[in-house]
């Protein structure tokens, strides 16, 4: 079963920067969907990431950006499995997007690139 194990969130209105942060064990196949941007990050085991009809298998240091409105889903490929979740309100983006509703980023970490310097300056 999936457990909460640390929780921290950051309100800054002057910023329009809302996050949450959060660590938990990943076990079970677990569907979410939510309005924020969700960038999860595999701290110990390996993961299978269902998001936007993409399957991808992250191990340890592999990181997904998951858009607003975008279901996803988890599953822990056997014991062990945790992953770090930060949720930043999409919000926090118009100041570099401007007023577009419908801002879309692609992020995603595997094997052959997960040592690159755009994702060890993210970690």
């Amino acid at each position: 079963m999936e457990s909460v194990q640390l929780r921290y969130t950051y309100e800054n209105p002057h910023a329009n920067l809302k996050l949450e942060h959060y660590v938990y064990r990943i076990g079970s196949y677990h569907y979410n969907w939510h309005t924020d941007f969700e960038l999860l990050v595999v701290l110990k085991g390996s993961v299978e990431m269902c998001v936007s009809g993409a399957r991808h298998i992250l191990k340890e240091d592999d990181m997904v950006l998951i858009n607003p409105n975008e279901g996803h889903a988890t599953l822990g490929l056997g014991r062990g499995n945790i992953a770090m979740v930060l949720h930043i309100d999409p919000v926090f983006f118009k100041g570099y997007f401007g007023e577009d509703d419908f801002i879309r980023l692609e992020l995603v970490s595997d094997e052959s690139t997960r040592n690159e310097a755009r994702f060890a300056v993210i970690r």
